[in-house]
């Protein structure tokens, strides 16, 4: 049986530096200043199980992975199905949803250390976005630009993690093919207003 496709939910995914939530506020703007309905959103959520998780992914708090994984199926739950503010609720009120992050990001990078099937089993009931947008940026590219923050790195930062990262997340895409949800790629190592430009004549 295929994953329910929510119609108006757009996944913005790549690896750690890849320029995501970039996106996700340049989309945000756009809409906003277009007077388009929509809600912008991210994972791990800002819920108290999202909090949590954050402080694992920092290292503060250590976890196994196969916690992690689960963990990150919970907060997806409630992000999913949350009656409040959940995103199928959110999808009712507008016109789109756009997530910095979903279920192939748990894919990809709890897989490693987790066993796979327990993660793939976590995530599998979930239902797909309409849009995946996966913005691909080389992994030596992705550690410069992390190396040029400030912020903290997280416990998935290492070059060699990313590079398995990497090859789940075009496993995840290649599981998911014949479902209906577009993929739509974008060469990452274009400038941030050029890749919106592209995200937005695909979308919008």
């Amino acid at each position: 049986m295929k994953n329910e496709i929510l119609s108006g939910f757009i996944v913005i995914e790549g690896l750690d530096g890849s320029g995501t939530t970039t996106q996700l506020n340049n989309l945000t703007d756009y809409l906003t200043s277009n007077n388009i309905k929509h809600k912008r959103t991210f994972e791990p959520t800002d819920m108290k199980s999202g909090l949590f998780l954050r402080k694992v992914l920092s290292g503060e708090i250590p976890l196994e992975q196969e916690t992690i994984a689960y963990l990150f199926a919970a907060d997806r739950n409630e992000h999913i199905y949350g009656k409040n503010d959940g995103i199928i609720s959110q999808l009712i009120e507008n016109k789109y949803v756009i997530c910095d992050r979903y279920l192939f990001s748990s894919i990809a990078y709890q897989s490693i250390d987790a066993d796979p099937q327990l993660v793939m089993d976590l995530n599998i009931r979930f239902p797909l976005p309409e849009y995946l947008i996966f913005i691909d940026v080389p992994v030596e590219e992705c550690q410069r630009r992390l190396n040029m923050r400030d912020s903290q790195k997280d416990i998935y930062d290492d070059i060699n993690y990313q590079k398995k990262v990497l090859d789940y997340y075009r496993e995840s895409m290649e599981y998911f093919k014949d479902s209906n949800m577009k993929v739509i790629h974008i060469d990452g190592t274009k400038k941030p207003e050029e890749i919106t430009e592209e995200i937005k004549s695909r979308i919008f």
